[in-house]
């Protein structure tokens, strides 16, 4: 991003890389299971 090159990946690689780091984090936080689902990209 500082040098101005073109991003390499989009959105949706961001989402299914941090989707389930982030379902870790409320799962902990709110002391119940959370499960992920990666095709549709959402928390269960």
């Amino acid at each position: 991003m500082r040098n101005g090159k073109p991003v390499v990946e989009d959105a949706t690689f961001g989402l299914r890389a941090a989707g389930p780091a982030l379902a870790v984090n409320e799962s902990y936080f709110k002391k119940k299971l959370i499960t992920w689902d990666p095709d549709k990209m959402k928390i269960k």
